[in-house]
C-alpha cells in the first residue's frame, strides 16, 4: 500500500510548527525571482504616525477587535462580551465555522465594524447591545450562515466552496476599466482544480479596456490536519512557480525577532509598502496599454503573505501548538464547553467593557463607497428579448443549442459591450 510522506512522519514531527524544508535552488536565484521593497519599508516606519503615515495603531485595534469577535460568533452563544466569567452554558454545544478557513467569522467581524451590517440589518446596532445580537446571530436560524452567502453586503456570489475566487474576481473586472479586485486565495483553496487554471487568466485580460486583479496567496501552511502543498514549499520554489505563471512576485512574511522591538509589526508595514507597489505596477501597465504603447505580456504583481496558521489565538493548550499548526484551523478551543483553562484563554482578547475603540474605528475610510461592504454594485442588468419570440413549433425539427443559439445571439447583439461568452475549446463543433 502506497503512504505519503506525510502519512509516515513520526508524531512529534507531525506536531511541530516548522519551516518547509529549503530547496535545492541556488540562492543567489532568490533575489532575482522577488520583489525588494526594503527601502519603501523603512521610509513607511520612519513616517509613522504622520499625516502620509501608516495608522499602526489603529490597525492593530482594528486587527485585534475584528479577531475577538469573529472567535466569539464562532464559539460563544451567550455572554458574547465576556462581562463575567465564562461558564459552560456560555458555550455553543457545537462549533461551526472555521477560524481561518472560510473566513465568514473574520469577513463579517470587519463588515460589522465597517458599519455596514448596521446599514442593511439595523437590528445590529453599533452599541453593546447590537454587537451581543451580531455574535449570537452567526450560524443559527434566521441569523447569518457559516459561510459568505449573497445577502452578505458585498458578497456577489455563494461561498462555502473552494476554487472560485481569482476566476470570479477575474471575470467581475473585465469591461470595468477602473476597478481593481483583490483576490485573498489561501493556500488550502490554492491546491484545487479551479484555482489551478485561474493563475493564468491574467493572460486574457485587456488592460486597455479592463480593470485588474491583485491576487494575494495566503500561506499559512496549514489545512484541516496537515500541511498545504504551498506550505511545504520555501520562498525560492514559490517565487519560481508564479514567476513561471506570469507574476511579478513579493513575499510578505511575518517573522517574530526577540532583537527587534518592531518585528511583531513589521509585517504591516511590509504589507503597506507592498499594496502601494502592486498598485502602481497596475497603473504602469494600464497606463501603457491605453497610451497605445502597451507592454507585452505585462508581469501583473503578486503578493505572497506568510504569516502562521492561527495567528493571534491561542499559542498552546495541553502542550500542544496551536498558532502556526493545523490545530487552529477550526476553532482552537474546541473543547472549551467543559475545560475551564480553553474558557479562561477566551478572556485574552476580550474589549474592554465590551466597546469597540474608537482607535479600532478611525482606519475605516470615512467616504462609504470605499468601504467593503458599501461599494456600489459594478454590475449592470442584460437588455433581454421577450424569450416567447424564440419559440418553435412543437412539430418542427431543430437543434436545441440551434434554438437556443438564436436567443442568446440577439442578446449578444443588444449588449454588444457587456455581454461575453466563455466557452470550451469545441463550441464550433457544436453548432449544429
Amino acid at each position: 500500500m502506497a503512504t505519503t510522506g506525510l502519512a509516515s512522519s513520526t508524531a512529534s514531527e507531525f506536531d511541530a510548527v516548522t519551516p518547509p524544508r529549503p530547496s535545492s535552488l541556488p540562492r543567489e536565484i532568490l533575489e532575482k525571482l522577488l520583489v525588494n521593497l526594503d527601502d519603501e519599508i523603512k521610509d513607511l516606519q520612519s513616517n509613522s504616525g504622520k499625516e502620509n503615515g501608516i495608522d499602526l495603531e489603529g490597525l492593530q485595534f482594528f486587527q485585534r477587535t475584528a479577531d475577538y469577535i469573529a472567535a466569539a460568533m464562532i464559539s460563544l452563544r451567550s455572554n458574547s462580551l465576556l462581562t463575567r466569567i465564562l461558564k459552560k452554558d456560555d458555550i455553543k454545544r457545537r462549533l461551526l465555522g472555521h477560524w481561518p478557513g472560510h473566513g465568514a467569522p473574520a469577513l463579517l467581524a470587519t463588515l460589522y465594524m465597517e458599519g455596514a451590517i448596521t446599514r442593511f440589518s439595523p437590528q445590529y446596532s453599533l452599541n453593546k447591545s447590537g454587537l451581543e445580537s451580531f455574535i449570537r446571530a452567526f450560524s443559527i436560524p434566521g441569523g447569518f450562515p457559516s459561510h459568505v452567502n449573497a445577502e452578505t453586503p458585498g458578497a456577489i456570489h455563494e461561498g462555502g466552496e473552494l476554487g472560485y475566487c481569482l476566476a470570479v474576481a477575474s471575470g467581475s473586472i473585465m469591461d470595468k476599466p477602473d476597478l481593481i479586485a483583490v483576490a485573498v486565495i489561501g493556500n488550502g483553496e490554492s491546491e484545487t482544480g479551479p484555482t489551478a487554471t485561474a493563475w493564468h487568466a491574467h493572460k486574457f485580460i485587456d488592460p486597455a479596456e479592463s480593470g485588474a486583479v491583485l491576487p494575494i496567496l495566503h500561506v499559512n501552511g496549514y489545512k484541516i490536519g496537515e500541511r498545504t502543498i504551498p506550505g511545504t514549499m520555501d520562498n525560492m520554489e514559490l517565487g519560481a512557480l508564479y514567476t513561471d505563471y506570469g507574476y511579478q512576485v513579493r513575499i510578505v512574511e511575518y517573522g517574530k525577532d526577540e532583537s527587534d522591538p518592531e518585528s511583531d509589526v513589521r509585517i504591516n508595514y511590509d504589507m503597506a509598502a507592498s499594496m502601494e507597489w502592486a498598485w502602481r505596477e497596475i497603473r504602469k501597465i494600464q497606463s501603457a496599454a491605453r497610451s497605445h504603447k502597451p507592454i507585452v505580456k505585462p508581469r501583473w504583481p503578486l503578493i505572497i503573505l506568510r504569516s502562521p496558521k492561527g495567528w493571534g489565538g491561542a499559542k498552546h493548550m495541553d502542550g500542544k501548538p496551536i498558532e502556526g499548526s493545523w490545530r487552529s484551523h477550526q476553532e482552537e478551543l474546541f473543547n472549551a464547553e467543559v475545560d475551564s483553562d480553553r474558557r479562561e484563554a477566551h478572556h485574552q482578547g476580550r474589549m474592554a467593557d465590551g466597546i469597540i475603540s474608537e482607535k479600532a474605528l478611525r482606519i475605516i475610510p470615512k467616504n462609504q463607497k470605499h468601504r467593503m461592504g458599501m461599494a456600489e454594485a459594478s454590475g449592470r442588468l442584460l437588455i433581454a428579448p421577450e424569450w416567447k419570440d424564440f419559440g418553435r413549433q412543437k412539430d418542427e425539427v431543430i437543434s436545441n443549442m440551434k434554438a437556443v443559439g438564436d436567443y442568446v445571439k440577439r442578446i449578444i447583439e443588444l449588449n454588444p459591450n457587456s455581454f461575453r461568452v466563455f466557452s470550451p475549446d469545441e463550441l464550433s463543433s457544436k453548432q449544429a
